[in-house]
């Protein structure tokens, strides 16, 4: 498992802890992605805004500094690697194998697992770093009365426990599990267990016969895998002059909140920025194709144009991941209403 996808693990992990639970119903971000980041630090700010019911200007001092952590956050997961990956193999496949006692195996699951909590937990981007940064912009009574809301937020895995604001990211991660094992899933086309057979078989009718043929043995092949799907080409991208439109529309359609609007804006002007320099790096060849003519010229544009498409693609999918699900879900709802009430006329 690399560290991208354990990273990945951590937004998913914590957004379905401190939010409702509910099944995502919008594509995920790539792990590693600038998506994903924007989905993480968005995540952070949120937990504490309602925790600690901090101001929208204490939410963008928190936003930037955040921001910054990004950099830092990443080099700290790559230097942790080998470690997240040699923990993780062991919990789920090593150890559950292992020919020990239950005590000294649980010993082992919960050091191993503890370690890789802490890595989480020391990551410039933890729920713990995020926590302790707020909680130096607030009063006393501020304080208090967010750890009193933290505790009854994990009170059930608390079990009684004070609070340990050292180690919130072990509250919102889920540990390791076991993986099956291989022995227990048959391949397509396997039976899971042997037909049983009679001791004296009773002979069949051909064989009574005499000079009978013996039937040809059929065999039972294993159903052909289904191809896999191609990725879905990328939409042309529009004049970027109009992304701001794009994004606009989105925040409205999500009805994003003016935290959630600042990340949106900061992640358009980012796309835009990089579309910007695309073009003005390739000015000479966009000169060249706009020379020729017909299908050449089309062919030479659209080649041209391909990282534009792909920084829309991206656009879109980043602001997208700014909305909780809850957001999603109205969004999804409303654009059923409109719709049935459109087909009505």
């Amino acid at each position: 498992m690399s560290v991208r996808l354990l990273t990945s693990m951590t937004v998913l992990l914590s957004a379905a802890t401190l939010s409702a639970q509910t099944p995502a119903t919008a594509a995920k971000p790539r792990p590693g992605s600038a998506a994903e980041f924007d989905a993480l630090v968005a995540e952070r700010i949120e937990f504490v805004r309602k925790t600690y019911q901090i101001s929208n200007e204490q939410a963008t001092r928190l936003q930037s500094e955040l921001n910054a952590l990004i950099p830092n956050h990443k080099s700290y997961m790559s230097r942790n690697e080998n470690k997240l990956r040699l923990r993780t193999t062991t919990l789920s496949k090593v150890l559950p194998d292992q020919q020990m006692s239950d005590s000294i195996k649980a010993r082992l699951t919960e050091k191993f697992q503890n370690e890789i909590f802490d890595v989480h937990t020391n990551a410039p981007l933890s729920l713990t770093n995020t926590v302790k940064k707020t909680e130096g912009m607030l009063s006393k009574a501020q304080i208090e009365k967010g750890r009193q809301v933290i505790a009854q937020r994990f009170a059930v895995k608390l079990k009684g426990a004070t609070l340990n604001l050292n180690k919130l990211d072990h509250l919102i991660l889920e540990p390791i599990r076991p993986s099956p094992s291989s022995e227990a899933t048959p391949e397509p086309g396997e039976n899971p267990k042997p037909t049983p057979v009679a001791q004296n078989p009773a002979p069949s009718e051909a064989a009574k016969k005499p000079n009978a043929k013996p039937q040809a043995e059929t065999k039972t092949r294993p159903p052909r895998p289904k191809p896999r799907k191609s990725k879905k080409p990328l939409e042309p991208a529009p004049p970027i002059e109009t992304w701001s439109t794009v994004v606009e529309t989105k925040i409205s359609k999500y009805v994003f909140s003016d935290l959630q609007k600042n990340v949106a804006q900061r992640v358009l002007l980012n796309c835009r920025q990089r579309a910007q320099s695309h073009l003005a790096h390739s000015k000479a060849d966009y000169d060249q194709a706009n020379q020729l003519a017909g299908p050449e010229k089309a062919k030479k544009l659209k080649e041209l144009n391909r990282p534009l498409d792909g920084l829309f693609d991206e656009l879109n999918q980043r602001i997208d991941s700014i909305a909780s699900e809850e957001q999603k879900r109205k969004s999804a709802t409303e654009e059923k209403r409109q719709t049935a009430r459109a087909e009505k006329k």
